[in-house]
């Protein structure tokens, strides 16, 4: 078996990889279970939100706030079911965009996080 060593994302504790240990190397199985169902329950939230908040009638402010409302519930659930999609495919707790481990606490915070803070910040700061 090949142990790898990958130094800790977001400055934090670095991250041990045992290859074929679980379906997912980064985390055992109880975490993974507490990730899913964080992530079942927000994804029940905006499901129900959504169904509250129902179509739009009218031209008006408030229908204009309701669409607003719509379209963030709408992001955050595409976010939510992206990172069940990695999770049921083993790439859950990576950076999408430089493949290295997020750190638990970050991802106990916002299960659905797909980058590290380190690309978290570069996607968000504006382009010089």
């Amino acid at each position: 078996m090949v142990i790898r060593f990958y130094p800790g994302a977001d400055g934090g504790p670095s991250a041990l990889e045992h290859p074929g240990s679980l379906s997912n190397e980064l985390f055992d199985a109880t975490q993974l279970q507490q990730f899913q169902d964080a992530l079942a329950e927000q994804r029940r939230f905006r499901l129900e939100q959504l169904r509250q908040l129902g179509e739009p009638a009218t031209a008006d402010p408030l229908s204009e706030v309701t669409a607003a409302l719509r379209a963030a519930a709408s992001a955050a659930l595409a976010e939510i079911d992206a990172a069940l999609d990695r999770l049921r495919d083993g790439s859950y707790g990576r950076c999408l965009r430089c493949g290295r481990p997020e750190l638990a606490a970050r991802l106990e915070i916002l299960p659905a996080a797909a980058l590290c803070m380190p690309c978290q910040h570069a996607a968000e700061s504006p382009v010089r």
